[in-house]
């Protein structure tokens, strides 16, 4: 479903709401893969990224150059952060080739990935695309009353 954003005076910009649940679950670092098997994986990401982009209105005229990207993880057990963010890897991947311009920390200004607890069998990824005008954009699910930017830290004199 392709919604603007409703918050912090950003109404004017899209996100894309993504759903993978018709499949396994995305892959861990942990899930050693031979190379054929990972391009085969990779692909198979990429195609479902654009028929998820396609139902959820179509990609933007031309690929995004700022974003923010969340990404949620359902599933039964418990993978480490790592593996957490590994996991959306091949999903991202695919967002390159049909919403955002590349997938480098210049573009996706903020990511963050999270496990959420299902039942055995019931798991599912989400990953919402925030559309943002530049890099100076709040992020809209980041807590900005606390965010304050701590001031630079002072060289060591001991370490001269």
């Amino acid at each position: 479903m392709l919604d603007p954003i409703r918050s912090q005076g950003m109404s004017d910009l899209r996100v894309w709401h993504l759903r993978f649940d018709d499949q396994p679950l995305p892959k861990t670092q942990a899930d050693v893969m031979k190379r054929w098997a990972r391009a085969k994986y990779r692909t198979f990401w990429h195609s479902r990224v654009r028929e998820e982009v396609l139902c959820s209105g179509g990609p933007p005229p031309s690929p995004l150059l700022y974003a923010a990207v969340r990404g949620e993880r359902h599933s039964s057990s418990r993978p480490d952060r790592i593996n957490v963010w590994y996991s959306f890897k091949a999903i991202v991947d695919g967002l390159n080739l049909h919403v955002i311009l590349d997938d480098n920390p210049g573009v996706i200004i903020h990511e963050d990935y999270q496990w959420v607890k299902a039942p055995p069998k019931n798991g599912f990824v989400t990953l919402d695309v925030y559309e943002l005008r530049g890099p100076e954009d709040r992020v809209p699910w980041l807590p900005y009353a606390q965010a304050e930017v701590s001031p630079p830290i002072p060289p060591n004199p001991a370490q001269g």
